[in-house]
């Protein structure tokens, strides 16, 4: 009795008189021995490789010695045939190591894709959405066969093929603006299987990273009229200069100026690089 199959192990039963080898591993070529009515029962374990695709077909044999004649030689050969049910766990994470933010930095975060098994994935798809005011590149190492595009900017959204017990490692440098003020920002990675196959745990597809503000601004002031004196019944002209030298825009920073006692005087204010306030003349020495 022939069976072509690799990776396997097989084990016989002998009824009814019948007797011959009572296990081993690989193919079964073997010779039996069959009185009338003898029956040979075999069990064979199989382990599918992981990369397998299309049908599973295996055939038995069995043939008669030299010298006798079988009548009916059609049942002597048996085919099984199985269709494939691909089905792989895939699963995700996704982690900066920290829980806040600060508007006007960069965040790296870390994303692994793996796939379970235990069969190999071709096609799984990740996905990583950057937030509004948030931009950044990538880079990906792939581990034990898996492939995939090895770096890009912007989000994420591409094929990889992942072998059963393989990962791959995205890098994302996120660059958040001055102006971003989510409370919490969130990014969520995600990975899902290419169609016809099966994951048995779709709950570990997507990972969400959460992070609180934590804004960070130098605010800083100069003032000065340019002399060492003054004389009393005339005028002195003073510049200040509100500057913000950190991280993280700021909305209602407050510049007082307070006159002395016996000065009166009025303002003009001049705005740059996206600053804002009341930029009329007047009394007022806050804003």
């Amino acid at each position: 009795m022939l069976c072509q199959r690799s990776n396997r192990y097989w084990t016989a039963i002998y009824t009814g008189g019948a007797s011959g080898t009572a296990s081993g591993t690989g193919s079964i070529n073997e010779i039996v021995n069959m009185p009338k009515g003898g029956v040979v029962t075999y069990t064979y374990i199989i382990n599918v490789p992981s990369s397998k695709t299309g049908n599973f077909i295996n055939t038995a044999n069995v043939s008669v010695p030299t010298g006798f004649t079988d009548p009916t030689p059609a049942n002597n050969t048996a085919s099984d045939s199985d269709t494939p049910n691909p089905v792989a766990d895939l699963s995700i994470t996704n982690t900066d190591g920290k829980t806040t933010y600060t508007a006007g930095t960069t965040n790296t975060y870390t994303v692994v894709a793996t796939n379970n098994g235990p069969t190999d994935v071709t096609g799984a798809r990740v996905i990583y959405a950057l937030p509004t005011g948030v931009t950044g590149t990538w880079t990906a190492v792939f581990s034990t066969g898996s492939t995939g595009t090895a770096n890009g900017t912007g989000a994420i959204s591409e094929p990889v093929n992942l072998p059963s017990g393989s990962t791959v490692t995205y890098t994302i440098t996120a660059s958040i603006a001055g102006n971003v003020t989510a409370n919490p920002l969130t990014t969520t990675a995600t990975i899902t299987a290419p169609a016809g196959t099966t994951d048995p745990t779709p709950a570990n597809n997507t990972a969400t990273d959460t992070d609180t503000p934590n804004p960070t601004a130098d605010l800083s002031i100069t003032n000065t009229d340019g002399k060492a004196t003054y004389t009393a019944g005339t005028t002195n002209t003073y510049t200040v200069v509100a500057s913000n030298s950190g991280t993280s825009d700021v909305t209602g920073a407050q510049v007082t100026y307070p006159f002395p006692t016996g000065v009166t005087g009025t303002w003009t204010a001049l705005f740059s690089t996206g600053a804002t306030g009341t930029s009329a003349q007047g009394r007022s020495t806050s804003w």
